[in-house]
């Protein structure tokens, strides 16, 4: 068994549900081959089914996972609320999102995979974009993400440095 950890946030909804349906799609066809491969257990969020209070297990494992792939898809209230805090973390994490989608504006700078359930050669893109960005996230340590900037500029501005505030404005 694998002692690397992928944790897999995504809106998830109601069994029987077309969210449900592409979430265990994606999860199924995409994600977990992928990370298998590559060493990790991948365990959606839905399905830790940890005893206790579920919000402070899953925030542990959000901020502590190995990897965390986040779907984007829907632009479900929780999913960015557990990435802002795995970007706090500055951990590796891997965004995807349904083809026909777009991130929202804060987080459209991030590399992001983009993905049609529906279209095999897709589904194939999909699983090479993720091997490569797992693999590349594994290799900086901290992981750049939009929280890391936002302290790296705070930091320029307030820096005593005549020359950090033209490079934080840059």
């Amino acid at each position: 068994m694998s002692s690397l950890t992928c944790l897999v946030i995504s809106p998830v909804g109601d069994p029987g549900t077309d969210a449900r349906k592409r979430a265990d799609q994606v999860f199924k066809h995409i994600i977990e081959p992928v990370v298998s491969a590559l060493g990790y257990a991948a365990k959606r969020a839905d399905e830790m089914g940890l005893p206790g209070i579920i919000t402070g297990k899953l925030l542990a494992a959000v901020a502590d996972s190995d990897l965390l792939v986040a779907d984007l898809t829907d632009h479900d209230a929780n999913v960015f609320y557990e990435l802002a805090i795995r970007h706090a973390s500055q951990r590796p994490v891997v965004q995807l999102i349904d083809s026909a989608q777009r991130p929202p504006f804060d987080l459209a700078d991030m590399r992001t995979i983009h993905v049609d359930i529906h279209d095999l050669d897709s589904a194939e893109d999909a699983r090479r974009q993720l091997e490569d960005q797992i693999e590349r996230a594994n290799t900086s340590s901290p992981v750049d993400t939009p929280i890391a900037s936002a302290k790296a500029m705070k930091t320029l501005w307030e820096s005593q440095e005549p020359a950090a505030p033209v490079l934080a404005e840059a």
